[in-house]
């Protein structure tokens, strides 16, 4: 809108509405809307800590978000994949990321002030944890504090803007560990 700083941006929809939750959290005043999507408002008023108040701050964090999801998906992609194809590793978590890069989706939500790279970020943290899991399903008998760690906190930044799909994160839990037990 040319004339407007970039702390204080011209948004609309969510995007105007986590601003808005993201400035209250930052001035420490209260935001008489629904605070049900906290996560993304609660990060970026974190990092406005860090850097001041601008819009650039949000966006920065989700593209690195997208891109960390990006690259987490060839990791993910490996767990799955290991020991059952005759590729290379470098390449099928090339084929991984390439073909996960291109969802446009992503791409724009990235550069908004939006849930999604959150939701995305979290998600895959959960699959990578979920992965490593059943790779070593015969391997290791018990649970890595590692994978749990990164389970919980994938689960925590799902559940911080998307309640519901917590209960998502917890069915593929369930499923792991079923999946885990040994068969005779």
């Amino acid at each position: 809108w040319g004339a407007l700083p970039l702390s204080k941006p011209h948004l609309w929809g969510d995007a105007h509405r986590y601003w808005s939750y993201a400035e209250a959290f930052y001035s420490g005043s209260t935001y008489t809307h629904s605070r049900a999507s906290f996560g993304l408002s609660l990060i970026t008023a974190v990092a406005w800590l860090v850097s001041g108040k601008s819009i650039i701050t949000p966006v920065c964090i989700n593209i690195c978000l997208t891109i960390s999801t990006v690259v987490l998906m060839g990791s993910v992609t490996l767990h799955l994949l290991a020991h059952r194809t005759s590729r290379s590793a470098q390449s099928v978590a090339s084929l991984a990321m390439l073909a996960s890069s291109v969802l446009f989706y992503w791409l724009s939500h990235a550069m908004q002030m939006l849930k999604e790279p959150l939701i995305s970020f979290g998600v895959v943290l959960c699959a990578l944890a979920l992965a490593r899991t059943i790779e070593r399903r015969h391997s290791a008998p018990r649970f890595a504090w590692r994978d749990v760690a990164v389970f919980a906190l994938g689960a925590l930044l799902v559940a911080s803007v998307r309640s519901p799909y917590a209960l998502v994160m917890a069915a593929g839990a369930l499923m792991c560990t079923i999946y885990r037990r040994p068969r005779y």
